[in-house]
């Protein structure tokens, strides 16, 4: 199992998103399966995948969003993470990378602005100082 930290939006939203399951709960009463899943179909027993891809592309939609894939998402919060400054290592065992080179094949080039801050760093290290003898 892989634990992870979460926004506290995230954390409002899915108590939200819980208290109206607990709704729907009730008018399935006798037919609903509480397996406790965040997601579960209408029943409550575990989603089709295809009932969540439409899910997915219907929420885009309506959001006025362009289509992409419910595991572009995953790219999408790594590459936030990275233009914001979240330093690799922490990036990688936030999504579960066994390696942070796995991370760093994978979304490295998201990092250009790396090679100008290396460079910048080195020119620091190297100036010369001037010593009073």
């Amino acid at each position: 199992m892989h634990t992870i930290r979460i926004a506290e939006i995230l954390i409002d939203a899915l108590r939200e998103h819980r208290e109206k399951q607990f709704v729907e709960m009730k008018v399935f009463e006798s037919d609903w399966n509480d397996i406790d899943l965040v997601f579960p179909n209408e029943r409550g027993d575990a989603m089709l995948r295809c009932s969540a891809t439409k899910i997915h592309k219907t929420m885009l939609a309506r959001a006025g969003l362009p289509y992409i894939r419910f595991h572009d998402l995953r790219h999408t919060a790594v590459s936030l993470m990275l233009q914001n400054g979240v330093p690799i290592v922490e990036i990688s065992k936030y999504i579960g990378h066994a390696r942070v080179s796995i991370t760093l094949d994978t979304y490295g080039h998201l990092a250009p602005s790396w090679h100008s801050q290396a460079a910048e760093k080195m020119n620091e290290i190297l100036t010369p100082q001037t010593i009073s003898l």
